[in-house]
């Protein structure tokens, strides 16, 4: 098994009432910029979390809520990160790295 599909079945047994609605992968870069605008999907409205995957373990990827990223703001692990989150609060995540590199972004809403 892949550490993608690794990770994949850990963020869902996390929660059995929420189910995967899209993954995305996204370029994070130099400029701080939004979740939100860097995906090419916009987020549900019924979003109920969220999760960020470097590409690499490598990648130093930096996040802060509600204001720009940068060198000094929470370093996303290399494993993940998954954030119970409204549609509203996931739109403030601000994304940086120092240099280009990718993600996966998972979105999950509520099990109908």
């Amino acid at each position: 098994m892949s550490l993608e599909n690794e990770r994949l079945q850990t963020a869902a047994a996390q929660n059995r009432d929420e189910v995967l609605v899209t993954a995305q992968r996204i370029t994070i870069g130099s400029t701080s910029a939004t979740l939100g605008s860097r995906l090419a999907t916009a987020l549900a409205s019924d979003l109920t979390s969220v999760m960020i995957v470097p590409e690499s373990a490598g990648d130093d990827i930096r996040m802060n809520i509600g204001s720009a990223a940068s060198a000094a703001t929470a370093r996303v692990p290399a494993a993940g990160v998954l954030i119970p989150t409204t549609k509203t609060l996931a739109d403030t995540i601000h994304l940086y790295s120092s240099g280009t590199v990718y993600a996966t972004i998972l979105s999950f809403g509520p099990r109908n």
